[in-house]
């Protein structure tokens, strides 16, 4: 390896120790991702068996 690919590498390694620190708030925010992506997808559902939006919203957060 040439002396730019060492450069290179150290940025990834830091990089990489950054995220090990934090893995749980990254985590965190997937989990978090996922559960709106979930509701959001039960809400859609239920305006289509014709529920208005809040309606629905409040039954997918009752249903949790």
């Amino acid at each position: 390896m040439r002396l730019g690919q060492w450069l290179g590498l150290l940025p990834l390694l830091a990089s990489l120790y950054v995220l090990w620190q934090v893995r749980s708030v990254v985590f965190l925010f997937f989990a978090a991702v996922l559960f709106a992506i979930a509701l959001n997808r039960l809400v859609r559902r239920l305006q289509k068996l014709g529920a208005n939006r809040r309606a629905a919203i409040a039954l997918a957060i009752a249903l949790t």
